[in-house]
């Protein structure tokens, strides 16, 4: 049963581990990380006794006798501090990607698959960054577009069961259609994802629909070699980012990896233009996302780090502030600092309260207290608005 935590952090991960090492009997443990287990997380987890790392440093010694796996290959830290979705979230996939189809082509063909083979499925994904990266002009274009416009969504085709749960996080074509094309406006850009295998029917019958409503609209199209987009498909778009693939000669593997490469492709895209429309409306200082809700523990101790590597105060000092800035109006007496983190995240939620910084060079928490705490040089637009919750 494999688990991820990309930087080794989260506390759910931890206790479902736990959990595992301690019912060894039907369940082969594998972790997947992208920190050294001495850098895991070591904050106390409220109602447990143990911490991440501990967790983390007992399965390496079940992985000494082969009773459990720790897979923490270095990618290096993220671009942007805390966002494991990126680099982290494409090292997972790839990982398991290449491992699960190596073991679907072992039971499905009787083959144990060889070291080579390994080596060469990894390798089409190095191609899948080149190929991808060759439309960087184009990439950077719609992340320019994406910080200047509202994007309400990008949306792929596919069957009813690919999409995701819940009304903000729905990309099939009929959740367009009852829940997005009808409140577009002239403000809101729209990203088709789509490849030339595809209905493009049915994508040019769309695309036209929303154009009614705005103008605004981009294209990822992947294609293969030999494919070419219909021409009145084409003169649709503004702009294409339009990727294509060369021809895989795997004979069992072919049809399963151009799928992942499509979709790690697309995440590439999306990563970018998302994280860049970030940069670009001043949500990031240094390389630290400050727009960010206080939603779990792991924000709450994230927020309490950039607190302190800004502001050079110590930990005590900056967990004061943090909780003057969560109960704000209400003044802190002993029982709330003496409260469970879980109590001060809840009332953050609730209230989504916004920090900002009056003034440049000085974290100073309006209302909270008249000297602030310097920010060493820095200009710190916003800190912790609601945004980001990951």
């Amino acid at each position: 049963m494999p688990f991820f935590s990309p930087y080794h952090q989260a506390p759910f991960v931890a206790g479902q581990m736990d959990y595992c090492m301690d019912n060894p009997a039907t369940l082969l443990l594998v972790l997947v990380g992208f920190n050294p287990v001495n850098m895991a997380r070591n904050d106390p987890i409220e109602d447990w006794n143990s911490t991440f790392r501990r967790i983390a440093e007992r399965m390496q010694k079940l992985q000494e006798k082969q009773e459990a796996f720790v897979l923490n290959p270095a990618v290096g830290p993220e671009g942007l501090s805390g966002s494991s979705r990126m680099k982290g979230g494409s090292a997972t996939k790839i990982l398991l990607e290449t491992l699960l189809l190596a073991a679907h082509k072992t039971v499905d063909c009787g083959i144990a698959a060889s070291q080579r083979c390994l080596l060469e499925m990894l390798r089409t994904f190095e191609r899948a960054r080149q190929v991808t990266y060759s439309q960087s002009p184009k990439i950077t274009a719609l992340m320019k577009q994406a910080s200047t416009r509202s994007v309400c969504g990008s949306f792929s085709w596919g069957p009813p069961s690919s999409r995701a749960q819940g009304p903000q996080f729905s990309f099939s074509q009929e959740d367009f259609l009852s829940s997005i094309l009808l409140s577009l406006t002239e403000i809101d850009t729209v990203v088709f994802i789509f490849t030339l295998d595809d209905n493009l029917t049915e994508v040019q019958t769309l695309v036209e629909r929303v154009k009614e409503k705005t103008a605004n609209i981009q294209a990822l199209a992947h294609s293969t070699v030999g494919q070419t987009l219909p021409t009145p498909l084409k003169k649709l778009f503004p702009s294409i980012i339009s990727i294509t693939w060369p021809l895989l000669f795997f004979e069992y593997e072919g049809n399963f990896i151009q799928k992942f490469q499509h979709e790690l492709s697309t995440k590439w895209v999306l990563n970018t233009v998302s994280t860049g429309a970030h940069v670009l409306l001043g949500k990031i200082l240094q390389n630290h996302m400050l727009d960010l809700h206080i939603r779990n523990s792991k924000l709450f101790w994230r927020a309490l780090a950039m607190l302190q590597r800004f502001s050079g105060q110590p930990k005590a000092r900056c967990i004061e502030t943090l909780l003057q800035a969560i109960h704000y109006p209400q003044p802190l007496s002993d029982d709330i600092r003496a409260a469970p983190i879980s109590f001060h995240i809840q009332l953050a939620h609730e209230k989504e309260q916004w920090l900002r910084t009056p003034t440049p060079n000085a974290l100073a928490l309006p209302g909270l207290f008249a000297d602030g705490l310097t920010l060493s040089g820095f200009s710190c637009p916003c800190l912790f608005p609601t945004g980001d919750s990951r």
